[in-house]
């Protein structure tokens, strides 16, 4: 095996920079969230008598409040903090600063007109402190916590600080309600999923979360009728001018047992269509995750669906064709799937003789396709190992001509000469495939601060091998 020490070190950084790439993208997980409401004072508006009011926004509404099941918890906070986005200077000395406040509660939903005087709330002072000794801890920001109040107002009775005279305006005084609540849940949408062909072979479908009351997330299941089949000659039957209308109890059976499901909080999915010719069939349910014992309570399916740019009165079923993916090309496709829809798709392409020429890999967290290539000597045995690279392109395809020669074209067994017993790999052109991106030319160097990072390869990042002329096929030793 041929290996310069040069590239066994480009290789450990592109494998550490890959290994990084993953744990990022691990570590983007999604939390179902939680209902803030937030009101504040700063600057020259904290200062005595001042009053703000912090309202959960369905407390006024008797039709939005109507709709809740439960709420679960309703946490109160009052903070006083020093306000770091000022162009106010007040670095120089070290200070402390205390505020007076009074919390007035609203009465209760019907009746918002009355305010209560709380005598828990009656006087609540806050205090801040400020130091300019490096590495001291302070206190920059003082909490006040209480619980059950949808609608309350702060009044600001003093703010004083010995130190600062006369007080500058830097000071941020904030309210918030965080409220965990549960919505009744109804079984049935009237929602019609909206969907679009992208790219030709991407299928983009949208729902409206407020159509599925109480869910808080959405399971959407999708399956492929291959165009050759029985099935398939019965959806062309269900053809009408608007789409294709197919009867619920048909779909219900077509789905058990072949379909895929994906669970996420989003309003929107985007799907690649690597099949063959045939239909892609798709439906939408509401879920709610009951509270407190967990069971996951599951909506009636909804098959409606049209496209984006269409309307309907009588809105046809979520079904689209689609042409055969790659149809002169031997491939095989695999998807793996976390939490929150999150996707990685892999599909490998062969040539005539099931060798493996490409290979190419998607997620639905950055859309970014990486491709990696093995090259073949004149024998056909695997020579060069081309390092994987990511492109800007988002849909999942055969990337042809993606690693170049110097001369421009797809670089081949052509560009391995063989003397004096040894081989010797051409370079790679730096203006595409794997040679543009471990190098200066890479698209990404203004984009991401870690392309910086990317070493250069100087036109030759691969592995190459080099096999002894004895027909064994064995490699030589490095």
């Amino acid at each position: 095996m041929i290996l310069a020490q040069k590239i066994k070190y480009r290789i450990r950084w592109s494998k550490a920079w890959l290994i990084l790439v993953g744990w990022l993208l691990l570590l983007n997980v999604k939390a179902l969230a939680q209902e803030p409401y937030m009101n504040e004072i700063k600057g020259i508006q904290v200062a005595a008598g001042t009053s703000f009011t912090v309202a959960d926004e369905k407390f006024n509404s008797s039709s939005s409040w109507s709709l809740i099941s439960q709420n679960i918890s309703v946490d109160d906070i009052l903070s006083f903090e020093i306000n770091f986005d000022t162009t106010i200077y007040f670095y120089n000395q070290p200070f402390d600063c205390t505020v007076n406040t009074k919390i007035y509660i609203y009465a209760n939903q019907s009746d918002t007109s009355q305010i209560t005087d709380s005598t828990t709330h009656a006087s609540i002072s806050l205090k801040i402190i400020y130091d300019t000794i490096t590495g001291k801890p302070y206190k920059g920001i003082a909490l006040y916590k209480f619980n059950g109040a949808h609608k309350y107002k702060v009044k600001l009775l003093s703010i004083s600080s010995p130190q600062l005279s006369p007080i500058p305006a830097i000071f941020r005084l904030k309210g918030q309600i965080i409220v965990d609540r549960k919505y009744t849940f109804q079984d049935s949408s009237t929602d019609v999923t909206r969907y679009s062909v992208v790219n030709t072979n991407q299928l983009k479908l949208q729902w409206t979360p407020s159509n599925y009351p109480g869910a808080e997330q959405f399971d959407l299941e999708y399956t492929h009728i291959d165009g050759a089949s029985q099935i398939a000659t019965a959806i062309r039957g269900y053809q009408g001018s608007g789409g294709y209308t197919v009867p619920t109890d048909s779909l219900n059976k077509w789905f058990t047992n072949n379909s895929t499901r994906v669970t996420t909080t989003d309003a929107g999915y985007l799907l690649n269509i690597p099949y063959d010719s045939g239909f892609v069939l798709f439906r939408i349910r509401g879920v709610q995750v009951h509270y407190p014992d967990g069971v996951r309570w599951e909506g009636n399916w909804n098959y409606l669906a049209r496209e984006l740019s269409a309307s309907c009165s009588t809105c046809p079923s979520g079904v689209v064709f689609f042409d055969a993916h790659e149809p002169n090309l031997n491939w095989q496709y695999t998807a793996g799937f976390a939490e929150e829809g999150k996707r990685k798709e892999v599909i490998t392409y062969f040539d005539g003789t099931l060798r493996n020429r490409q290979l190419v890999t998607i997620n639905n967290s950055d859309n970014k396709n990486i491709v990696q290539e093995t090259i073949y000597d004149a024998l056909g045995r695997p020579a060069v190992s081309v390092l994987p690279a990511p492109t800007d392109d988002s849909t999942i395809h055969y990337f042809r001509g993606f690693n170049k020669n110097r001369s421009g074209d797809p670089y081949s067994f052509s560009d391995l000469s063989y003397g004096s017993c040894a081989t010797t790999p051409d370079s790679i052109t730096l203006a595409s495939g794997a040679g543009k991106y471990y190098s200066g030319n890479n698209p990404f160097l203004n984009r991401y601060y870690y392309a910086k990072y990317i070493p250069s390869a100087e036109g030759y990042p691969f592995m190459a091998k080099e096999y002894m002329a004895d027909n064994t096929g064995r490699l030589k030793a490095e």
